[in-house]
């Protein structure tokens, strides 16, 4: 929305009122959104912040935090990433409930959960939903069957191995904290 430049040197207040009062209209309708009422105590205040959707990361500028959204090409949603001083963005929002799933914590922890079939005493590669960036911090593995897990020490940042302590076929579940 671009406002008018009035007046100018040869225009008359004729001329230039119409586009005064469009241009008051524009910032009327601009102000208002994201803002308090423009006519009350709180004007200027903002009561909640629209952040436009990006095509691409914007680029970092050195020891700035960029807050910006961005649709996430996995899940489609509209998550809100955070930029910190030219990093890799971390997606502090993003989120995918399914079974297996991950949920990005705003403090920058991933939680991972999700079940896999094994056979007794044999280990299972358990791969994680996403990959952990950083690092693992707590892998859990159990069963609603009567028995045991062990998560080896064999961790990557895209997976585990389990392995089933009773005989026979065995469900289990697992969540893993990391970042």
């Amino acid at each position: 929305m671009a406002l008018n430049l009035v007046p100018q040197s040869n225009q008359t207040l004729a001329v230039t009122q119409p586009l005064i009062l469009a241009n008051f209209t524009t910032i009327d309708s601009v102000f208002a959104v994201d803002h308090a009422t423009f006519n009350t105590t709180n004007a200027g205040y903002h009561n909640k912040v629209t952040l436009i959707n990006q095509s691409s990361a914007p680029a970092g500028v050195a020891n700035a935090n960029i807050l910006y959204s961005f649709i996430n090409p996995v899940t489609s949603v509209n998550d809100i990433y955070l930029n910190q001083n030219n990093d890799t963005p971390v997606p502090i929002t993003a989120s995918n409930y399914a079974q297996p799933g991950y949920a990005y914590l705003p403090s920058g922890i991933i939680l991972q959960w999700g079940y896999f079939n094994s056979a007794s005493s044999s280990n299972v590669t358990v791969t994680f939903p996403i990959a952990f960036p950083n690092a693992i911090l707590s892998v859990t593995a159990g069963s609603t069957q009567i028995q045991q897990y062990v998560c080896s020490t064999n961790l990557t940042l895209t997976n585990f191995l389990a392995r089933g302590s009773v005989t026979g076929s065995v469900f289990g579940t697992y969540i893993a904290i990391g970042y």
